[in-house]
C-alpha cells in the first residue's frame, strides 16, 4: 500500500494567511475613492494633459510655460495604463503589492530569513503611506514614487545579495528590474538625486564582491550590476534629445540644465542690502528690482514681472519657490514662449550674462556666508541653518515615525466639468461630483473608515516600533562588531547591517533635503513630500524589531530558570 502524505498545515496556513491579507489589501486599493483635482493646473491636471498629448503623439504638447515644467514619467505611466486598459486605482494596488513583494524578496535573499521577509511584506502592505490621500487618492505622483522607490532599491539590494551566488538568471532578473525602475523613479520628480548615493554605493559593493569571487561569468555579472546606472544615463540623454527635437531645449526641465535655472540662481543670491525678514521668502520683490537695475533685458520684463507676481501673490512677497512660477509667468506674458524654446533660453541667457557681469564688476553684490543646497532654493547662513534644523528636523522624524499627518478621505472633485471628464477618461475612474449619486458613495465611506482604522493602528504603535527598531539595529550592530572582534566573517548579518545603514542614511538625507525646501510649508505638506522616506523608515524598523526579538529569544533560552521535576506524592 502507498502511504498518503499528510498535509502539513503549519506550512500552508502562514502562506494562506499572507495570500488572504494580500487579497484584502488589493480589494481596499481598487475601492479607495479617487480625488480628482482638475483645478490643479500645475500639478494633478498637468500630468493628465501631458498624458493626453502623449496618447495623441504630440509628446508634452505645444510649447508653452507648462511644457518642460515637470518631469514626464508620471504622465507616461498614466498613458501606458490607458493603452493597457488599467484604471488608476488598479495600477496603484497592483504596483504597490508587486513592489512590496519584490523588495521583501530582496531582503529575504539578503538576510536569509523568510520570517523577516514575510513580516516586512505585511508591514509594508498595510503601510499608512499608501492609504494617504496625497499618494493614492490624488492623481499625482506620490504613489508612484513610493512604488518605484521600493523597486529601484530592491533591485540594488537583490543584486548585492546575489553577488556571492554564481547564478546568471538571478543577476539578470535583478538587473532588469533596476534598468526599468531606476530611470522611471528618477524622472517621477525633479529632485530624485537623493537615491543615487545608495544606488552607487550599493553597486560599488556588489562590484567589489564580484571582483573577489570565483564566479565563472564575471564579465556578465559586472555588466548586470552596472546596467541600471547605464540605463539611467541612456534614458537621460534620450529624454534630453527628445525635448531638444520638440522644443529646442536640451534639458529635462527648464529648472535644470537651462539658463532659466541660472537666472533663478542669480536672483537668489542678490544682496539688496535689506536682508531676509522671513525664512519662508526666498526672493523678495526688492531683490528682483535691484537685479533689474543691472540688466536691461530684465528691466524690460519688469512690467510683466509685476503683473505675474501680483497674480500669484497679490501685494505680498512670494513664499518659497513661488518666485520661479511668477517669473515664468512673466516670460509667458511677454510673448517669448510663442517663439519657441531656443528663443526663451536666449532671453534667460541675456539676463544671466548681464547679472553675472554685474556680480563680477562688484556693481551687484552677492549674499555672503550662505550655503545653497540647490541652485533654485534659498540659502541659509550657518546660524540660520542650525536654528532651523534644531526645530524642524526632529519634527519631521516624528511625522514619519507616527504617521501624524496621514489620512484617507472622500472628497468631491474640483474643477471644470470638461477637465474632470478628461481626468476621469484618462484614469478610468469615477469621481464624486456635487453630492450626486449619494447611494454610490456609501461604499466609499466604508472603505475610508476601514483604511483610517488601519492608519490609526499604525499611528498608535508608531513610536513604540520606532524605538524598538532602533534598539534592534543597535543589537545587530553589536553582533556584527562581536564577530569582527573574533576575526569571523560578518556574513549575512554584516550585509543586512550595511543595507540598513544605507536605507537609514538615505532616509535622513531625504528628510534633510525636504525640510530645507519646505521651510515655507506646513507639516502636512512636509509629510506629503516625504512619501519616499516612509518605506525606508519602515524597513529599518522591521529589520530592527526582528533582530531584537531574535536576541530576546536567545537570551530567554540561555538564562531561563529550569523547571523542577515533579516529585511523586507531592501536591
Amino acid at each position: 500500500m502507498v502511504k498518503e502524505k499528510k498535509t502539513d498545515f503549519r506550512k500552508i496556513l502562514p502562506v494562506a494567511a499572507v495570500a488572504f491579507l494580500t487579497a484584502v489589501r488589493f480589494y481596499l486599493g481598487i475601492k479607495t475613492p479617487v480625488y480628482l483635482q482638475a483645478d490643479a493646473a500645475m500639478d494633478d491636471f498637468l500630468y493628465i494633459q501631458y498624458a493626453a498629448h502623449i496618447l495623441e503623439g504630440k509628446w508634452l504638447g505645444d510649447f508653452s510655460a507648462l511644457v518642460l515644467l515637470k518631469t514626464a514619467a508620471p504622465a507616461l505611466l498614466l498613458a501606458m495604463n490607458y493603452v493597457l486598459g488599467i484604471s488608476y486605482p488598479v495600477s496603484m494596488a497592483v504596483g504597490y503589492i508587486l513592489a512590496a513583494f519584490l523588495f521583501s524578496l530582496a531582503i529575504c535573499r539578503l538576510s536569509g530569513s523568510r520570517k523577516l521577509a514575510a513580516a516586512l511584506y505585511l508591514f509594508l502592505l498595510y503601510s499608512p503611506g499608501m492609504f494617504h490621500e496625497e499618494n493614492v487618492q490624488k492623481v499625482y505622483r506620490g504613489g508612484y514614487i513610493v512604488i518605484f522607490t521600493l523597486l529601484a532599491l530592491g533591485a540594488v539590494i537583490g543584486q548585492f545579495a546575489a553577488r556571492n551566488r554564481d547564478c546568471k538568471r538571478e543577476a539578470f532578473l535583478w538587473s532588469l528590474l533596476g534598468c526599468i525602475s531606476l530611470p522611471i523613479f528618477y524622472y517621477l520628480k525633479e529632485d530624485s538625486v537623493w537615491i543615487l548615493p545608495f544606488v552607487c554605493v550599493g553597486t560599488a559593493c556588489t562590484v567589489a564582491g564580484l571582483w573577489k569571487s570565483r564566479h565563472t561569468h564575471k564579465g556578465f555579472r559586472f555588466a548586470a550590476a552596472l546596467a541600471p546606472l547605464l540605463a539611467l544615463g541612456c534614458v537621460t540623454v534620450g529624454y534630453k534629445m527628445l525635448n531638444y527635437h520638440c522644443y529646442g531645449e536640451y534639458a529635462i526641465t527648464d529648472r535644470s540644465g537651462t539658463y532659466c535655472k541660472e537666472v533663478m540662481s542669480d536672483l537668489l543670491q542678490v544682496d539688496d542690502g535689506k536682508g531676509y525678514r522671513d525664512l519662508g521668502v526666498w526672493v523678495t520683490r526688492n531683490m528682483v528690482h535691484t537685479a533689474a537695475k543691472h540688466s536691461k533685458t530684465l528691466e524690460g520684463l519688469m512690467p510683466y514681472v509685476e503683473q505675474s507676481w501680483n497674480a500669484w501673490c497679490g501685494e505680498n512677497e512670494a513664499p518659497g519657490d513661488f518666485y520661479i512660477w511668477a517669473f515664468r509667468g512673466a516670460v509667458e506674458l511677454s510673448g517669448a514662449y510663442g517663439s519657441g524654446g531656443a528663443y526663451v533660453d536666449s532671453c534667460y541667457r541675456k539676463i544671466h550674462e548681464e547679472l553675472e557681469q554685474a556680480f563680477e564688476s562688484g556693481a551687484l553684490k552677492r549674499w555672503e556666508g550662505r550655503v545653497y543646497m540647490s541652485s533654485t532654493a534659498r540659502g541659509f547662513t550657518a546660524e540660520e541653518l542650525a536654528d532651523y534644523y534644531k526645530g524642524r528636523f526632529p519634527g519631521a522624524l516624528k511625522l514619519l515615525a507616527a504617521y501624524q499627518e496621514n489620512a484617507t478621505t472622500s472628497q468631491e472633485a474640483r474643477g471644470l466639468s470638461d477637465n474632470l471628464a478628461l481626468m476621469s477618461n484618462i484614469t478610468m475612474t469615477h469621481f464624486r461630483w456635487g453630492g450626486t449619486n449619494g447611494n454610490y458613495y456609501k461604499g466609499d465611506e466604508l472603505i475610508v473608515k476601514i483604511e483610517n482604522k488601519i492608519v490609526r493602528l499604525y499611528q498608535k504603535t508608531g513610536f513604540a516600533f520606532f524605538w524598538a527598531g532602533l534598539a534592534g539595529c543597535g543589537v545587530l550592530l553589536l553582533q556584527v562588531l562581536a564577530k569582527l572582534v573574533r576575526h569571523e566573517k560578518a556574513g549575512r548579518q554584516g550585509d543586512t547591517l550595511l543595507v540598513v545603514l544605507g536605507l537609514a542614511g538615505s532616509c535622513l538625507l531625504l528628510i534633510a533635503a525636504v525640510t530645507w525646501f519646505c521651510n515655507f510649508l506646513p507639516d502636512r505638506k512636509v509629510y506629503d513630500y516625504l512619501c519616499a522616506a516612509i518605506p525606508l523608515m519602515e524597513t529599518v524598523k522591521a529589520v530592527g524589531v526582528y533582530y531584537l526579538v531574535c536576541a530576546a529569544g536567545r537570551f530567554w533560552k540561555k538564562y531561563r530558570m529550569p523547571v523542577p521535576a515533579e516529585v511523586p506524592g507531592e501536591c
